[in-house]
């Protein structure tokens, strides 16, 4: 965050927006062989959501920003097929390198009324690029078959609304919402996989540091404990794919509390509302570092212009 004068704040900011990267091995039975197939799928990369931001306040409790947000990233996709067992049969490699890219607005507006805290973000659908070139090796080797494709991805829009309310003080609740309108856009998926609408609901408490010579020495740090639920932007077979999350974290103040530092332990559940698909548990730990700057004060002269 860089502040500025007359009232207005310039922002810049960079996150992960999609992690695209896993690994999935089975075995497949071909008709006309006689032993199953080993075949193996991968993926290796991620979409980025860069946002350069400027916000202005409009009086003592609103303040109303545009962002321009720039979404990059890229991702290869591997399929290996392993054909030891058959004989002449060649082993084969696929690989698909897709370079993805977007440009699109944002507005927000922020208010406080009293101890409240009220947000409320809006990004608008944008087409996007997406480059691939496909690769086809044999037995790792690249064999010289190179295919360049291109094509326009309609990403949507999306909104989210957060509240926090503190409660006495020593104690922050916030909860949030967020909508991405995937179901509207023209991504194309496998066969048993559709497009659907993700929804994500978080829900956080915060207890808030109070240090005093009275106070026991854990309460000079603050300490969080959060939970949050996703639906998926898509579905296996018609079955919805969600997560949901448990975090427990505390942070520390340093610098003259110009600056925090954040450590949280997260727990992961992913699963598919279908008991023949299988589930993923997580155990993740994420740190975080936030350094605040000081609101520089508007310069007073005189008249005599000194």
């Amino acid at each position: 965050i860089f502040p500025s004068y007359y009232g207005f704040v310039v922002g810049f900011g960079v996150r992960q927006w999609r992690d695209m990267s896993y690994e999935y091995t089975d075995t497949v039975d071909v008709t006309f062989l006689d032993e199953p197939v080993a075949r193996n799928l991968e993926s290796v990369g991620g979409l980025y959501l860069s946002r350069l931001s400027v916000a202005r306040n409009l009086g003592d409790h609103l303040a109303l920003g545009l962002g321009i947000d720039w979404m990059f990233g890229e991702a290869e996709r591997t399929r290996t097929m392993d054909f030891s067992p058959a004989g002449s049969f060649v082993n084969s490699r696929d690989a698909f390198n897709d370079k993805y890219s977007f440009v699109r607005p944002t507005l927000g507006v922020f208010a406080t009324l009293g101890r409240t805290n009220l947000g409320f973000s809006w990004s608008a659908a944008a087409d996007g690029d997406q480059d691939r070139d496909l690769i086809y090796r044999e037995n790792n080797q690249f064999s010289g078959i190179l295919v360049e494709q291109s094509r326009i991805l309609e990403f949507p829009s999306s909104w989210r609304l957060g509240v926090s309310q503190r409660i006495g003080s020593a104690l922050m609740v916030a909860s949030d919402l967020e909508f991405e309108g995937w179901a509207d856009s023209n991504v194309q998926l496998d066969d048993l996989v559709t497009s659907g609408d993700q929804w994500t609901w978080c829900l956080g408490i915060e207890l808030l540091p109070h240090r005093s010579k009275e106070n026991p020495w854990y309460r000079s740090y603050p300490v969080r404990a959060g939970y949050s639920r996703t639906t998926y932007g898509y579905e296996l077979d018609g079955s919805r794919v969600g997560e949901q999350v448990f975090s427990l974290g505390a942070g520390s103040y340093f610098g003259r509390n110009n600056g925090l530092i954040n450590v949280a332990l997260e727990y992961v559940d992913r699963k598919v509302d279908n008991p023949v698909y299988p589930t993923e548990d997580v155990f993740r730990v994420v740190v975080s570092l936030s350094l605040f700057e000081k609101w520089t004060k508007i310069p007073r002269r005189s008249q005599r212009g000194e």
